[in-house]
């Protein structure tokens, strides 16, 4: 009888251990879904700077009347996606704040009358 009680608890011990391991786990792969998130925004900026920065080499080197639409045309599509990359960054962090803060429940209109 004892030895199948030091069985029992030698089994919940193990079982407690594997799910530490599993919540790790778990919040890993969470972690990793985020930052693949904020990478896939960075890169989008960086794209974006590159192309900015290339049109005005451009600019610089080759400005005459044929290209200045073109090199306007670049310009304000830089400038109208940076707006919207900052508007999609804005979005993550909020969201990821708000999911971190989940499990708080927050306080209705109902409850304050």
């Amino acid at each position: 009888m004892p030895e199948r009680v030091s069985l029992l608890q030698t089994s919940v011990i193990y079982f407690g251990y594997l799910e530490q391991l599993l919540n790790r786990i778990g919040l890993l792969a969470i972690r990793q879904i985020i930052a693949r998130h904020f990478i896939d925004t960075l890169t989008k900026g960086v794209g974006i700077i590159c192309i900015d920065v290339a049109d005005l080499l451009t600019a610089t080197i080759v400005y005459d009347s044929i290209t200045k639409n073109l090199l306007v045309i670049i310009s304000t599509f830089c400038g109208v996606a940076s707006i919207l990359l900052f508007y999609e960054f804005c979005v993550n962090i909020y969201r990821y704040y708000n999911e971190e803060l989940d499990f708080i429940e927050k306080p209705s209109d109902e409850a304050d009358m």
